[in-house]
């Protein structure tokens, strides 16, 4: 593998509540880049990240997990962060060795007291960090909503 300059690497960590869409969110951008070329899924048991059994059993993430994709001559390491609180140690992990951060949101049920904890350590670390109001195919979601109580919410004051 060819070196690569450390100027084109980035570190980003895909991180919020539980069943917000993070694994789903990491399989979509390794399949857009190219990285695979079959888009998998947590309900089928597919996807890169989610490859303990225990995680394919249980249908959610357990433990952060690294994958890369090359995009526009940069080599971007995602790391996929489980959303249970009682597997939090491994995104507080996560978030000491990333530049930046995908927060996903639900669309259905906004901005929910795991995102807020995780927003104030990146406020602490000082990440930054993308929104992603994610599930907006889902009966009841309602993006303005969940825009205005990330602004109520997550917004400094």
């Amino acid at each position: 593998m060819p070196h690569k300059e450390p100027g084109k690497i980035r570190n980003v960590a895909v991180i919020g509540h539980r069943g917000t869409g993070k694994t789903s969110l990491v399989e979509a951008l390794l399949y857009e880049s190219g990285t695979i070329n079959r888009l998998g899924s947590v309900a089928e048991q597919t996807t890169v990240t989610d490859h303990d059994e225990d995680e394919r059993k249980r249908g959610m993430s357990i433990s952060a997990a690294v994958t890369h994709l090359e995009w526009e001559g940069r080599t971007i390491n995602l790391i996929d962060t489980p959303g249970e609180a009682s597997f939090q140690a491994d995104v507080l992990c996560a978030l000491r060795v990333v530049e930046g951060a995908i927060v996903t949101v639900s669309g259905v049920m906004g901005v929910e007291v795991g995102t807020e904890r995780l927003w104030r350590r990146c406020d602490e670390l000082g990440i930054s960090r993308l929104v992603l109001v994610n599930l907006r195919e889902r009966d009841r979601s309602d993006f303005d909503a969940a825009l205005e109580q990330l602004r109520e919410r997550l917004s400094p004051t």
